[in-house]
């Protein structure tokens, strides 16, 4: 696996940002299924790394293979704080995966509601 996305899936925000000093990361880096460092730190739940992401530029509605994005991981994982951060970052609550469930359909709203610091 890449260096990059193996940061991310561990949740190491420090070796993200020590990669990111060296020069502009490529944020549309994926694996063989098509996952992004974001798909990977919202998977871990790890929000901290992906919030880093978002700030680099991270595409916050990129899809994998299937269709889903970092959004659908997030309601899947049933991440509240994630799905409450990528939801304020613009992410789109009713992205269709190829089989045509949305993050909204997966709960990702609901989730963000229960998350700390919501309203």
């Amino acid at each position: 696996m890449d260096p990059l996305l193996e940061a991310c899936r561990r949740g190491d925000v420090e070796s993200l940002r020590r990669a990111a000093n060296f020069g502009p990361l490529d944020l549309r880096l994926a694996d063989e299924c098509g996952r992004t460092a974001l798909h990977w730190a919202a998977d871990g739940g790890h929000v901290e790394v992906a919030m880093a992401l978002i700030k680099m530029g991270a595409d916050v509605d990129a899809a994998d293979d299937d269709g889903q994005t970092a959004l659908h991981y997030a309601a899947t994982c049933e991440r509240a704080e994630m799905c409450r951060l990528l939801l304020e970052s613009g992410a789109d609550p009713d992205a269709e995966d190829a089989d045509g469930d949305t993050p909204n359909a997966l709960g990702a709203v609901g989730l963000a509601m229960r998350s700390p610091g919501a309203d």
